[in-house]
């Protein structure tokens, strides 16, 4: 384990708790991240940007970076994170054994309209059954970290695919970090990569279905009151410059 870093004397204008070494780097990393998702990033659905996005999504999310920094800088349990829900979806379109045959949990603003869930199927419902899925067309729910990243993103096919794999199938296939990395994926999400590229080639190729997720779980982290109390914390617990840009915070 890496060694304390010093404390001043409690009561002084600057006391903190020590913390490792360690957590002095991984809370560093994360505040910028964060930072960098509240400051720079353009949140638009362009190939490019989600590109440089999703490889700082999958290190927060997918690596456990940000569940990391949430425990070290000394708060409880996980942050919780409000979203658009596809359970809902599912669970009435069981209950009427039907097959969304494509569907999204949706929630980003693109181009200043917020595009909402959505679920397609290959049979037409009837007016009772319209009536009664009219009323959880679009649902919200808070979720802690851990449930929001194992969440439904996309439905093919009957296939659900996770908040998880949609973050790594961008990284992997879309150049974010490891050009072809999908060789070293194991069989299951290998098939779900199957299953986001007929969603991502759905729709013409308008708003590809893969690319408006990742928006909108960015945004999601973006919109979270709790990320915005950790980035707080983070900024006191280093003695940052709430202004500072991603980057350039002074290293002790």
């Amino acid at each position: 384990m890496g060694r304390p870093l010093e404390a001043a004397p409690s009561g002084s204008p600057h006391w903190r708790s020590p913390f490792l070494a360690e957590d002095n780097v991984l809370l560093r990393v994360v505040f910028n991240d964060l930072d960098y998702l509240h400051k720079n990033w353009d949140q638009t659905i362009e190939e490019n940007s989600l590109r440089v996005t999703s490889t700082i999504l999958r290190r927060l999310l997918v690596d456990g970076v940000l569940q990391r920094a949430w425990k070290a800088a000394g708060f409880e349990r996980e942050p919780r994170i409000t979203a658009h829900s596809l359970m809902p979806h599912l669970r009435f379109m069981e209950g009427i054994s039907q097959k969304i045959l494509l569907g999204w949990a949706g929630g980003a603003r693109v181009k200043g309209a917020q595009l909402g869930t959505m679920s397609i199927t290959g049979k037409y419902l009837s007016d009772e059954e319209t009536k009664a899925f009219s009323a959880i067309m679009d649902s919200q729910e808070i979720l802690p970290l851990s449930a929001f990243i194992a969440a439904p993103s996309i439905v093919v096919n009957g296939e659900v695919v996770p908040r998880r794999v949609v973050i790594k199938y961008i990284v992997n296939t879309q150049g974010g970090a490891h050009v072809g990395a999908e060789k070293r994926i194991n069989d299951a999400e290998r098939r779900q990569y199957r299953r986001l590229d007929e969603a991502r080639n759905s729709q013409g190729g308008q708003y590809p279905v893969p690319f408006f997720e990742l928006l909108s779980i960015g945004q999601a982290l973006v919109g979270a009151e709790d990320l915005t109390r950790l980035r707080e914390k983070i900024s006191q617990m280093l003695r940052l410059d709430p202004g500072q840009s991603p980057g350039t915070a002074n290293r002790e």
